[in-house]
C-alpha cells in the first residue's frame, strides 16, 4: 500500500485549546497515519470573524488514505469533536478545525477537495507553522517554497509562539 506525505494545518478557539489540537493529534495518529513531525503552536486573532483567538499549528502526516479518503476522515474526526459548521458557510469559532495544506506535490481540484488550500498563501498561521515543518516544501500550483510564500505577506506581530509543547 503507497504511502504518501502530507501536511496538516490545525487549530482551536474554543475551549481548552492545546488540549483540543492534542486530542486531534491523536485521533490523526490513529486514524490518518503516523504525525511524523509537529510545529510549533501559535497564538494569534481570530481571521474574517469576532472570535476568541486561534492556536494553529501544522502537522506532517504518512497516510495510506487517498486523498478523498483523507478529507472525509478528517470531517469525520472534526465532527466527533463536536465542530459545528454554519450553514452559510461563514467562518464562526471551532473546537477544531483541520484543513489539508498538501497532499504530496498533488494539485486537486474536484467535488469539495482542493489541495493545496486555496487560502493557504494567504495566512500567517499556515505559513508561519508549515515553514517550521518544511520551508523548502514547493507549492505545486504556484511554484514557491513556503518559507517564499511566507516572505511575500506583510510582518504581522499579532502571531505568537506560545512556547508549548506536547512533552509539557
Amino acid at each position: 500500500m503507497k504511502k504518501s506525505t502530507t501536511y496538516l494545518s490545525l487549530g482551536s478557539n474554543i475551549g481548552d485549546r492545546t488540549n483540543n489540537l492534542k486530542n486531534a493529534i491523536n485521533s490523526i495518529e490513529n486514524l490518518v497515519g503516523k504525525v511524523n513531525k509537529i510545529s510549533k503552536f501559535y497564538e494569534n486573532p481570530a481571521v474574517g470573524f469576532d472570535g476568541n483567538s486561534f492556536i494553529n499549528i501544522c502537522v506532517e502526516v504518512v497516510t495510506h488514505l487517498s486523498p478523498n479518503e483523507l478529507l472525509n476522515t478528517l470531517l469525520n474526526i472534526e465532527n466527533e469533536y463536536g465542530r459545528m459548521r454554519l450553514k452559510s458557510g461563514e467562518y464562526s469559532s471551532r473546537i477544531i478545525d483541520i484543513d489539508i495544506i498538501f497532499y504530496e506535490n498533488l494539485s486537486i481540484n474536484q467535488n469539495g477537495l482542493v489541495i493545496p488550500h486555496p487560502r493557504m498563501h494567504f495566512r500567517h498561521f499556515v505559513l508561519i507553522p508549515m515553514c517550521d515543518l518544511n520551508p523548502d516544501f514547493i507549492h505545486p500550483v504556484l511554484g514557491l517554497k513556503t518559507s517564499q510564500l511566507l516572505d511575500e505577506l506583510e510582518i504581522r506581530g499579532d502571531i505568537v509562539d506560545i512556547n508549548f509543547s506536547l512533552e509539557d
